[in-house]
């Protein structure tokens, strides 16, 4: 044997993976330079697979390398390696590494099973990441799977772990299937696309009966609301703020906030007002409110304090307290609410909401109104109270 590889063999014996590796390293320069025919890759082979199981991240990561240079004969053994649900986590994650170098139709295969089988999202990230590196032939394999109904959610869902635009084409052949859950999948995974024909699938989406596809659409849609009309797609977003479903009319507020438009604004104010609205989407409609962050929006939650549930209007006054730019705009807003002496600030809980925002505004004009809630019967809105006090180095005894 060469002296390379006994030394390997048994640095390997002693679980010293880092020399087993360097000398296989010296054995393969050797030969290179060399040239020389009928290495001894088979002792090369059992030695460098020991060291994927055995060896630790670095060891593992180092001999990847090497396996890929010995050739289709490693893809076998790699694929058991995958299969075995018995093996670590980590083995299988490599062996699906390297499998991605080879471009094998049953390494195709091998990588889609997984994609199905595992619910380990390390090891579903890697074998789509490997079905992507080896590229058209594992699209085209999938497409075979696209055209079966019993694997078409499979290959939808492996298509939808493969960020390459040859993917667009298969998917969007599935928009209108039968089936809701590879309808969704199709609508979300195309998503990550610019392709004026998805913009029409998505449109087309918005009034699918499947409450899961609805859903997708509007979230796709809110990520490309900078580069869409903002009529045009506010008409289509409205809507979906009245859907049956609760979770939509949430991502429809979501989607909205990011068109940053005022008539957007208006109309998530005029949903927030109304009193039938539920608190869920209250809540959600306050923050997307708030996350544009323009003086429309500000004046519109003032207006909300009064007209929503308790819950809501501490909100309100939660997010007032986080704002960035405007402020002097939201302490004015706080201020008027506080010296309004609506009911509502009978509420302990709101009391101590307005003090702690205050406390982050940090604005000057309201330490009249922090030196009275310093002085609240209740201890909480008193603690808090003198806190944000602090933050203006004000004394109080």
């Amino acid at each position: 044997m060469n002296p390379f590889l006994a030394q390997a063999t048994q640095a390997l014996q002693k679980e010293d993976f880092s020399l087993a590796y360097d000398e296989i390293q010296r054995y393969l320069q050797q030969e290179t330079e060399g040239r020389k025919k009928g290495i001894e890759m088979e002792a090369v082979f059992p030695i460098a697979l020991t060291i994927l199981e055995q060896g630790d991240f670095q060891a593992r990561w180092d001999m990847a390398k090497v396996l890929v240079k010995l050739g289709d004969r490693v893809i076998d053994p790699l694929i058991t390696v995958l299969e075995d649900e018995e093996k670590a986590s980590e083995h299988r994650w490599f062996a699906a590494r390297i499998l991605g170098e080879f471009d094998q139709p049953r390494v195709v295969f091998a990588l889609v099973d997984c994609l199905q089988m595992t619910e380990e999202e390390d090891l579903q990230a890697i074998a789509a990441q490997a079905l992507g590196n080896i590229g058209q032939s594992a699209i085209d394999a999938l497409n075979s799977l696209l055209s079966n109904p019993e694997t078409r959610l499979l290959a939808v869902e492996a298509f939808a772990q493969i960020a390459r635009p040859e993917i667009i084409e298969p998917l969007l052949s599935v928009v209108n299937d039968p089936d809701t859950t590879i309808r969704t999948r199709a609508i979300a995974a195309l998503a990550n696309f610019s392709d004026s024909r998805i913009l029409l699938v998505l449109r087309s989406a918005l009034k699918d009966l499947a409450a899961s596809v609805r859903k997708e659409a509007v979230i796709a849609l809110g990520f490309r609301a900078e580069s869409l009309d903002k009529t045009d797609l506010l008409n289509h977003l409205k809507p979906l703020l009245y859907d049956f479903n609760l979770e939509i009319c949430q991502q429809a507020a979501i989607a909205i906030s990011k068109i940053n438009f005022e008539a957007g604004n208006r109309i998530l104010f005029k949903v927030l007002q109304a009193p039938q609205t539920p608190i869920p989407l209250q809540l959600t409609l306050i923050q997307s409110l708030v996350w544009s962050e323009n003086p429309s929006s500000l004046v519109y939650l003032g207006e909300a304090l009064t007209l929503v549930s308790s819950e809501a209007t501490i909100e309100i006054i939660r997010v007032l307290g986080r704002v960035e730019t405007l402020k002097i705009e939201a302490a004015e807003i706080l201020l008027t609410f506080f010296n309004s002496e609506h009911f509502l600030l009978q509420q302990t809980l709101i009391r101590q909401a307005l003090a702690y925002s205050l406390g982050q505004l940090k604005i000057l004009k309201t330490v009249t109104m922090l030196e009275t809630l310093a002085n609240d019967p209740e201890p909480v809105v008193k603690l808090h109270a003198i806190a944000a006090l602090r933050n203006f180095k004000t004394p109080f005894p």
